[in-house]
C-alpha cells in the first residue's frame, strides 16, 4: 500500500491513473471454490476504494482518453 499512497499524491501524473495488478489466489487446506475468490476479490477492491478512492474499471471510459 506504500506504493499506493505514493502515487496517490502524485500531481504530475494528473486526476486519474492506472494501475494493474496480477492476483493469484491459493489455499493449503482445500481447493478454492469461486465464491472464495468473489469474496477476497470484493474485499481487497473494497478496501482499495475506502483507502484511496480507486475503482475498478472493466472497460475504457472517456474520462481516460484525452482530445
Amino acid at each position: 500500500m506504500y506504493f499506493l499512497g505514493r502515487i496517490h499524491g502524485c500531481k504530475k501524473l494528473g486526476e486519474l491513473k492506472n494501475l494493474s495488478y496480477h492476483l493469484e489466489f491459493r489455499s493449503w487446506d482445500k481447493t478454492l471454490e469461486e465464491g472464495d475468490i468473489d469474496t477476497a476479490f470484493t474485499n481487497i477492491t473494497k478496501s482499495l476504494h475506502e483507502k484511496f478512492g480507486a475503482e475498478l474499471r472493466l472497460e475504457f471510459d472517456n474520462r481516460t482518453q484525452k482530445g
